[in-house]
């Protein structure tokens, strides 16, 4: 069972101004990332949780190819929702990185693909004497 849940939540507007951030009050691990999109997206949507501006999530090399079949590979930080799924509910691969008190975690939306009524949780379990 989770000790804290962070949630966020997109509603149906095409280009969110801000999204909160919150202030851990004690030692965490990240321990899942559920993602719910009321309208799925046409394109993938991606975003990064980050405590202090970096990332929580494992760096995920990225493949693309050109038309010309050059394949060009980048280093990603990212949870992903598949085009037309709504539900995703492992989209977290997380850094062995606790996230410390004192830090402030962030969600940065990379990219929404078109989904509306989006919402995040991720859970958290507190690390530290007796919790681990």
């Amino acid at each position: 069972m989770a000790d804290r849940v962070i949630i966020w939540h997109i509603p149906d507007s095409p280009n969110p101004v801000s999204l909160p951030r919150y202030y851990m009050d004690a030692d965490y691990e990240a321990t899942a990332l559920r993602v719910y999109a009321e309208v799925a997206p046409v394109g993938d949507l991606k975003i990064d949780i980050q405590a202090d501006g970096v990332s929580i999530f494992k760096n995920q090399p990225s493949t693309t190819f050109t038309s010309v079949g050059q394949r060009t590979t980048t280093p990603t930080s990212t949870a992903v929702l598949l085009k037309g799924d709504t539900v995703e509910e492992d989209a977290g691969d997380f850094t062995d990185t606790a996230i410390e008190q004192g830090q402030w975690l962030s969600c940065v939306v990379n990219t929404l693909g078109g989904a509306r009524g989006i919402t995040f949780n991720l859970e958290l379990h507190k690390v530290g004497e007796g919790n681990e």
